[in-house]
């Protein structure tokens, strides 16, 4: 009996934290803009740009 209500518990954990991913991913993917130009200051270069869009893929 022990085994069986941790069991449930722990899948309807697993299915939890999958949901969770999943609906952050889409959010990120829909939101508009570019992630990098919001992370970098106004006055930017290309070359600053390019740089992270290398370093963070």
């Amino acid at each position: 009996m022990l085994l069986q209500r941790f069991m449930i518990r722990l899948l309807t954990m697993l299915i939890t934290l999958f949901g969770v991913a999943v609906v952050v991913f889409v959010v990120i993917r829909v939101a508009p803009g570019d992630p990098i130009a919001m992370m970098l200051p106004p006055g930017a270069t290309d070359a600053d740009i390019a740089r992270l869009r290398a370093l963070y893929g």
